[in-house]
């Protein structure tokens, strides 16, 4: 009896849409589907739109990582001098405003690994996030600006926290813009606990 050959089999399933897939058409949603390749995802990472395109899928990933990893210790670093900064400390205010500006900067910059200029600027002008993303580039540029300026001046410590909580909550929204009903789920959260401090 002749012995068919036998197939190769992988881990990663094969269908037309993964071996005709682009970087055009890559997505998150071919990633949780299992219908695409590992060179398909080095394709839509690698093209003309990504950062370096150089660079391989790997390197993106570590890239990425570096940059997150180097915000969060920013931020996290940052804690203390905004813990000073509560209890009268204007330099703690202005360090604190600082730190927490760069790491979010940093972990923006390292989205852009992975993503690509061009696909990430897509993404945050789309009409359910060009109002959040513009809220949170201009208060980071804005707290930093303000924590930049020469001289001590009545109010400068309030306004550097209140731009960081800008920061902080269109970070927040910005994200939920992701998970599906994410924006609807946290507003009916944020009406239950209004209406019960209220006592309604």
């Amino acid at each position: 009896a002749v012995q068919e050959p036998s197939q190769t089999r992988t881990w990663w399933p094969r269908s037309a849409s993964a071996r005709e897939g682009t970087a055009s058409n890559f997505s998150l949603r071919s990633l949780a589907g299992g219908s695409f390749s590992v060179t398909e995802a080095e394709e839509a990472l690698t093209s003309s739109d990504a950062l370096c395109p150089s660079l391989t899928l790997r390197q993106r990933i570590v890239g990425w990582l570096t940059c997150f990893g180097l915000g969060v210790l920013l931020e996290l670093t940052g804690i203390g001098r905004g813990i000073h900064a509560l209890v009268g400390g204007e330099k703690g205010a202005e360090r604190f405003a600082i730190l927490y500006s760069l790491g979010n900067f940093l972990a923006l910059v390292g989205t852009l690994f992975l993503a690509g200029p061009t696909r990430q600027l897509r993404r945050m002008g789309r009409e359910k996030r060009w109002l959040v993303s513009l809220c949170f580039v201009s208060s980071m540029f804005l707290t930093l600006l303000v924590a930049f300026l020469p001289g001590q001046w009545h109010g400068r410590t309030l306004i550097l926290l209140l731009l960081v909580l800008v920061q902080w909550a269109a970070l927040i929204w910005y994200t939920l813009s992701y998970i599906p009903f994410g924006q609807r789920t946290a507003l009916a959260a944020l009406r239950g606990c209004w209406s019960r401090c209220l006592g309604e």
